[in-house]
């Protein structure tokens, strides 16, 4: 069913041209300025997440109501375990993504369209379980001239985790300090 409204107020009408989706008693409409096409509908589903975790009884508005801090556009469900949800950007995709999502007795993770998210977290949690990585700074008595030789300053770096001592010949400021790590993973 397709339903056409006109504003005319130019504020109102710029507030609806953002508008996506609107929720309904829990149901979810999808919105759309009326010179839309085709084009435009599918950029509007470049940055999408499915959302797994979800039961039968649960319907899209849920997915938005727990990914509202993240800016959903809107959502709609794909199957019994799984709403997929449209972000405006990226970011706000990325970031409803990263996060697993607790409510009652349920637990649902988001994975983006598109994009590589089960490998990623696979590499994460390797590396999780290999936190036991020791991290070094590396000491140096070496001086350089700063790059740009804008302050023609020269640099000490010396910061070593066993020293307690800090040798700085020359304290002119910030820029006289570099910091250097050496993460080994064990």
């Amino acid at each position: 069913m397709t339903v056409y409204f006109t504003v005319k107020d130019e504020y109102t009408r710029q507030l609806l041209k953002n508008i996506w989706s609107i929720d309904i008693e829990n149901f979810i409409y999808r919105l759309g300025p009326a010179h839309f096409k085709t084009s435009d509908f599918d950029d509007r589903k470049k940055h999408r997440g499915e959302f797994i975790g979800f039961i039968n009884k649960h319907i899209a508005a849920k997915a938005m109501k727990i990914t509202f801090p993240f800016n959903p556009k809107s959502a709609f469900k794909q199957s019994p375990d799984k709403i997929i949800v449209k972000f405006q950007n990226e970011a706000d995709l990325f970031n409803a993504c990263e996060k697993r999502y607790h409510f009652n007795d349920f637990s649902v993770k988001g994975y983006s369209i598109g994009y590589n998210w089960p490998q990623r977290d696979k590499a994460i949690s390797k590396l999780k379980k290999q936190q036991n990585a020791n991290i070094h700074h590396q000491s140096c008595n070496q001086s350089i001239t700063d790059v740009a030789n804008v302050h023609n300053t020269n640099t000490t770096r010396c910061y070593s985790d066993n020293d307690n001592t800090t040798n700085l010949d020359n304290k002119q400021g910030p820029l006289n300090t570099n910091i250097f790590y050496i993460v080994n993973f064990v």
